[in-house]
């Protein structure tokens, strides 16, 4: 029997865990936050460019429902998911009229039938609008155009899956 790893209350064995550990560290630099994960490098702006063009954030799973926590925030982008090659119709916003500040919140990726899935992430380049948000401000037009609402981020932090991540 394999040696089994404690991570969040769920059990892996030690492929698994490498493999989950691997997965959050190349979310973290496809998503612009290394910092998600404490050994990951922070790669210069080409290479997460290279990464993020390629689409290269992705994984598969055998299961039947995946998720990704994350956050929400003034400063949040918006992403593209793509399940078993099928692309979302439109990017999902990782912002919303309660973002004047940052908070925890559920990127639904994929329910439906049982079986071996793949899943690519990519972070789409324009910003979502930030008009949501407005009617929150004391001062729309300035506060809008500041460094706390620009930006196209996406915090990624843990993924849930209902089944087993694949090799």
């Amino acid at each position: 029997m394999k040696n089994k790893v404690m991570r969040g209350g769920v059990c892996y064995n030690e492929n698994e865990m490498k493999k989950l550990v691997s997965l959050l560290a190349l979310s973290a630099v496809v998503m612009n936050c290394a910092s998600a994960v404490a050994d990951a490098p922070v790669p210069d702006a080409a290479a997460r460019e290279t990464v993020v063009r390629d689409g290269l954030g992705g994984f598969a799973f055998n299961g039947t429902s995946c998720r990704i926590y994350d956050l929400l925030g003034p400063d949040g982008g918006q992403v593209w998911v793509t399940v078993d090659g099928k692309r979302s119709a439109y990017p999902l916003a990782r912002f919303d009229s309660y973002c004047t500040y940052h908070r925890t919140a559920t990127l639904f990726v994929y329910d439906g039938k049982p079986g071996r899935h793949t899943v690519e992430i990519e972070l789409d380049s324009k910003q979502p609008s930030r008009q949501p948000v407005a009617f929150r401000l004391k001062d729309p037009e300035t506060e809008l155009k500041g460094p706390k609402y620009n930006g196209t981020r996406f915090w990624p932090a843990k993924i849930l899956i209902v089944g087993d991540l694949c090799e």
